[in-house]
């Protein structure tokens, strides 16, 4: 399922668990809130293409998002946004010895009061001791990085994760896709509880689907689930994929089934899943299975 580190340090590839940050989800669930709010932050102007983000999230039907996009924030206008009763943070930024650089200087995560901010992202170099420090003080979860990462790569990773989290993956199995997926991915890694998540998938577990080319013109589809709060470890999963006529038990990979175009074309048309194919993401709204055949050729 996943792994996660509670000892001194940290261990790459493993959440950095805190007894914390499960007792703060317990307690932040149980107040119930139906309306998602979110705060994207911009505080580097070479990485201001990534603001669209704030454009991903909330691309869903029957979720309520309120979404901030707020730009070069001073140290006391960041410091409230973490202190605010909010959602989903994404910084976007750079991330120094001192803390989050700002307009007029740098903001520690310490120097916080309580953290009102339930999950975050700190897409910035090196922010794993900022992001730790905020779990301290109240945060449930946030992916941060653990070294420097080019700033063309941490704005395309930074899209990613917040369609991954639109979707309605926890934080935690949106990381692992992009570690093992994208470039520069394993510099990414999970504070807190790596099943925190921004909103529920539309279509019950979350789920990825993985194609590969096959002899025939065929295709070889495999899918990779992952439990989720609310679809936890023994959540059984239905492929609807013809001539599948199993149930599973999530979380797992399934397959690989032997398949053509037209059951492609209808398995993503119903479930809606993000898709990895020739070592990309694909998005089910933004691609055709005829693009995504083309690059599995090439």
């Amino acid at each position: 399922m996943s792994q996660a580190w509670v000892g001194d340090g940290f261990a790459v590839g493993a959440a950095k668990a805190t007894t914390n940050s499960y007792l703060q989800r317990l307690e932040k669930r149980a107040e119930g809130d139906s309306r998602i709010s979110i705060d994207v932050v911009v505080n580097d102007a070479e990485m201001a293409e990534e603001a669209d983000v704030s454009d991903i999230y909330g691309t869903r039907d029957h979720l309520d998002f309120d979404i901030s996009l707020q730009r070069k924030l001073t140290t006391a206008e960041l410091a409230e946004v973490f202190e605010r009763d909010t959602d989903f943070v994404h910084y976007i930024g750079h991330v120094d010895p001192e803390g989050f650089d700002c307009a007029d200087g740098h903001l520690d995560a310490g120097q916080i009061g309580d953290v009102g901010a339930d999950a975050f992202v700190l897409n910035a170099c090196s922010s794993y001791e900022q992001g730790q420090r905020l779990v301290s003080n109240g945060a449930i979860a946030g992916v941060v990085t653990l070294k420097d990462v080019i700033s063309s790569m941490a704005t395309k990773i930074g899209r990613t994760i917040a369609r991954l989290l639109n979707y309605g993956f926890p934080v935690g199995a949106a990381t692992n896709l992009i570690q093992d997926t994208m470039f520069s991915g394993e510099h990414y890694a999970v504070v807190g509880d790596s099943n925190a998540a921004v909103a529920q998938t539309t279509g019950g577990t979350p789920e990825v689907l993985k194609v590969r080319g096959h002899d025939d013109e065929k295709l070889e589809l495999t899918v990779e689930t992952f439990a989720s709060w609310n679809y936890g470890a023994g959540s059984m999963l239905t492929p609807y994929l013809d001539g599948v006529n199993r149930r599973f038990i999530v979380p797992g990979k399934f397959g690989p089934w032997i398949s053509d175009e037209t059951v492609l074309s209808n398995y993503i048309d119903y479930k809606q899943m993000p898709i990895i194919a020739a070592g990309e993401f694909y998005w089910p709204r933004d691609v055709s299975v005829a693009e995504i055949c083309e690059a599995l050729q090439n």
